[in-house]
C-alpha cells in the first residue's frame, strides 16, 4: 500500500494505509495551535526556510488566503499566483506554469484550477 514517502504529491487520501493517515492527522493536530493563533507559534517552525507556491487559477479568496496564512504561521514564505497574474493569461499551459515555478526552487505547490484533473497533471509533471 502506498505511503506519503512513496509520492511527491497528496491528491487524495484514498489508498493510503491506516498508519499514514493517522500520522497525517497527528501531525496536523500538532500544528493546529500555530495555524489558528499566531501567538502559539511552534519552535522550531516546521516550515521555516520553505517556499510554498499557491497556484490558484480558480477564484477562491478564503481558501487561497487560508493556505497563505497557515503557511506563514508555520514559518514558510509563500508565492501566490492567480490566473490573471501569471503567463496563463497569455496562453501558457497549467503544466508549463507549474514547471516554471518548480524550476525556481519552491518546496511545495498548492494547486486549485477549474481544469478537470489539473492537479493530477501538475503532480505527474513536476518532480
Amino acid at each position: 500500500m502506498p505511503t506519503l514517502a512513496d509520492a511527491n504529491h497528496l491528491l487524495a487520501l484514498e489508498g493510503l494505509d491506516r498508519d499514514t493517515l493517522t500520522g497525517l492527522l497527528d501531525a496536523s493536530e500538532a500544528m493546529l495551535p500555530a495555524v489558528m493563533d499566531r501567538a502559539a507559534a511552534l519552535d522550531p517552525a516546521p516550515l521555516a526556510g520553505r517556499i510554498i507556491a499557491n497556484l490558484f487559477f480558480e477564484d477562491s479568496t478564503r481558501t487561497r488566503t487560508g493556505f497563505t496564512i497557515a503557511a506563514h504561521r508555520l514559518g514558510a514564505s509563500t508565492v501566490d499566483l492567480t490566473r490573471g497574474g501569471s503567463s496563463m493569461s497569455k496562453g501558457e499551459t497549467l503544466v508549463d506554469t507549474a514547471l516554471n515555478i518548480e524550476a525556481m526552487g519552491v518546496d511545495a505547490m498548492i494547486v486549485r484550477t477549474p481544469a478537470s484533473g489539473g492537479a493530477a497533471m501538475v503532480a505527474a509533471a513536476v518532480a
